[in-house]
């Protein structure tokens, strides 16, 4: 298989849960499988799951954002239930065809159900123009990335202390390009997304707007109809 672009990273960030998610799974498999509580792995990953911080040293160091802490665990942490998910429902072949066709966004890892099986979801792929002289003098473009379904509830996690699962669960795509001058801190973040539905592209906004009040950041311009990309 193809390791994805190294500036794609929710790409990047589903290969790992495959490959983490994976390893880890039939590692704790085995081990409840030998005392005798193979009923209880569910329990235990849907635990690691849900709590995906507490599985680092990482997150008790202030200085280290959640969001990137976050991204560190998250393959052992929601890898090894996705995992868990394929092998009971589609069973072991369905898991080794996905290492000759890996999954291309962390949505298919959160909802294997709805992205995975029995259709393939793909993502669409965005791209967008270098807009350095339009910042400005000096302005250079320093980093191009796709946060993905998980960045997004991420993004909320930061804001408001929420995921907001609802909010993010229709994307369908995005690409974010970050420029900056030199000796200076970033100068602007561009940030286009799309969605399943025009629904879901206006509910996020409209939670996107919430959260930013809420947490006392500058709130993003109204929203209009150019602004809504539906796949």
């Amino acid at each position: 298989f193809n390791t994805p672009d190294f500036d794609r990273g929710d790409e990047a960030l589903a290969f790992r849960m495959l490959m983490e998610g994976e390893a880890t799974y039939f590692q704790f498999k085995s081990a409840y499988a030998r005392s005798g509580q193979e009923h209880l792995l569910a329990v235990e990953l849907e635990a690691r799951s849900a709590q995906p911080a507490s599985l680092s040293p990482l997150a008790k160091d202030p200085s280290i954002p959640e969001f990137l802490v976050q991204q560190i665990v998250a393959p052992y942490a929601k890898g090894p239930l996705f995992v868990h998910r394929v092998c009971a429902s589609q069973g072991t072949d369905a898991l080794d065809a996905l290492f000759k066709s890996p999954p291309t966004s962390s949505e298919q890892i959160l909802s294997p159900h709805k992205r995975l099986f029995p259709t393939r979801d793909a993502p669409s792929v965005l791209e967008l123009p270098d807009l350095s002289d339009t910042f400005g003098p000096g302005t250079e473009l320093r980093a191009r990335e796709t946060f993905g379904e998980f960045g997004c509830r991420l993004i909320f996690k930061a804001l408001t202390g929420d995921e907001n699962l609802a909010a993010c669960e229709g994307w369908d795509g995005d690409r974010a390009h970050a420029y900056a001058r030199p000796g200076e801190a970033w100068a602007a973040l561009v940030w286009a997304l799309t969605f399943d539905s025009e629904g879901d592209a206006i509910e996020f906004a409209e939670a996107l707007r919430v959260a930013q009040q809420a947490s006392q950041l500058a709130p993003p311009p109204p929203l209009t109809v150019a602004d809504v990309s539906v796949a």
